[in-house]
C-alpha cells in the first residue's frame, strides 16, 4: 500500500522555535509547499520570518510507532 505524503509549512520569527510562529498550510505536493513557504518569507521581508517544511504521511502517529515519522524538507536555519 502506497502512503500519501503531506507537506506541513510553519513560519518562525527570526528563525527561532521559541519566538512567535504560525501555520501556513498543509499541501499534497512538495513543490507547492516550497513555493508557499518562499512566498511567505518574501512577503515578510525575507529576514524576519523563516519557513520550515515537514514531510510526513497520512495516519502516522509517533505515539504508536517510534520510528522517524517525519522528514524536514526545509529547515529554518537554511
Amino acid at each position: 500500500m502506497s502512503k500519501n505524503k503531506l507537506y506541513i509549512v510553519n513560519v518562525f520569527r527570526w528563525g527561532s522555535r521559541a519566538d512567535h510562529s504560525y501555520f501556513i498550510g498543509v499541501f499534497s505536493k512538495k513543490q507547492k509547499a516550497i513555493d508557499e513557504a518562499e512566498k511567505e518569507e518574501r512577503y515578510r521581508g525575507g529576514i524576519k520570518y523563516k519557513a520550515e517544511i515537514i514531510e510526513t504521511e497520512i495516519n502516522v502517529s509517533y505515539a504508536e510507532d517510534k520510528s522517524p515519522w517525519a522528514k524536514r524538507i526545509k529547515d529554518i536555519n537554511g
